[in-house]
């Protein structure tokens, strides 16, 4: 946890890696938006705002989760007015913080650095020991296959879940892990990759799909000031 004394010089930008689980996983994105700016409000912490005719507060998350996934390890950005102490951000945030959403990392950043985009993700689920054998045999023939079309809702054509798998694999504890690439132009969804495996039913059968931790891309995206409001959803 970064808690040295102040983020004095970074003009109250402050990274908040933080994670979303439980209940609070059915949230969608626009939801989990407004539970931050309430729960910063209540932690007496003032959020910078951009100009214009419709004010936005300065939030940046670089990567949206889908509905029912739990995020472990997320982060967001943000812009403070007259930030305190750091150790004093930390107490106010955990003290308030509402179920299913907890501070894991503090850090200050240049108040005109660039934005932060994300490079990769990794996802985990478990798979039932019933269907171990089969899942294992999935995994083998995706990944031995040079491309994995999967269907997406017209206008858009299929999509190569195989080009944007980094990783996968199916543990000994029958944990199925996955590193996925996050690319702007199109990203292939954990949810693709359980369709192409054929596990797409496991959720509906009770388990949970996990976004284990996210990968900061570099060099990082062109420079983002506190001018410009930049709320992203995938």
């Amino acid at each position: 946890m970064q808690t040295n004394d102040s983020i004095t010089g970074t003009e109250g930008r402050l990274r908040i890696w933080y994670s979303k689980c439980d209940d609070l996983r059915f949230l969608g994105h626009r939801d989990l938006l407004r539970t931050f700016e309430r729960w910063l409000r209540r932690a007496g912490l003032e959020l910078q705002f951009s100009q214009g005719f419709h004010p936005r507060a300065l939030m940046h998350f670089p990567a949206a989760l889908a509905v029912g996934i739990a995020g472990e390890r997320e982060f967001m950005e943000l812009w403070l007015v007259n930030p305190p102490l750091m150790t004093e951000i930390e107490s106010r945030l955990r003290a308030m913080a509402c179920p299913g959403l907890h501070l894991l990392e503090l850090e200050g950043l240049p108040a005109t650095g660039k934005s932060t985009r994300i490079g990769a993700a990794h996802y985990a689920i478990d798979v039932p020991d019933h269907r171990a054998e089969e899942a294992a045999r999935s995994v083998s023939q995706f990944l031995a296959a040079p491309s994995w079309f999967v269907p997406r809702r017209a206008p858009s054509r299929p999509f190569d879940a195989r080009s944007g798998t980094i990783e996968l694999e199916l543990t000994s504890q029958n944990f199925l892990r996955m590193k996925l690439v996050v690319d702007q132009s199109g990203s292939v969804r954990p949810r693709e990759v359980l369709q192409a495996l054929g596990l797409d039913d496991l959720e509906r059968q009770g388990a949970v799909l996990r976004r284990v931790t996210v990968v900061i891309a570099h060099p990082p995206a062109p420079r983002l000031t506190p001018t410009t409001a930049t709320v992203q959803e995938s």
